[in-house]
């Protein structure tokens, strides 16, 4: 029995889904249906109206898509951060062979 209901009889069942996914579902639609049937108990996939809605798989103007990491306030492409991280290490291992050297000539002098 239904316990919203003031008589105890019992309605039907139903259920109405909305999905909003990036590109193709991973499931058919009638895959969807049985899933969600499946959790529901008495529930039949013919009770089960399903509303998909697909989404580009390119970011809209102004957000930032998936190749861009957050430095900051910037969004920069991961290729630039990559780069940018390659030149630091680069100037640190120069800057530490350089005191390692300078502080050998001194040593030895």
């Amino acid at each position: 029995a239904d316990p919203l209901r003031v008589d105890g009889a019992r309605g039907r069942s139903s259920a109405s889904v909305l999905l909003r996914l990036r590109g193709a579902p991973p499931l058919g639609e009638g895959e969807l249906r049985k899933l969600v049937a499946a959790g529901v108990e008495g529930l039949h996939e013919s009770e089960v109206r399903l509303t998909l809605v697909t989404e580009p798989t390119v970011a809209p103007a102004g957000e930032p898509g998936p190749a861009l990491v957050r430095l900051g306030s910037l969004w920069l492409p991961v290729r630039a951060v990559w780069i940018s991280l390659a030149l630091a290490l680069a100037i640190a291992a120069a800057a530490l062979w350089w005191g390692w050297s300078l502080s050998r000539s001194r040593s030895a002098g």
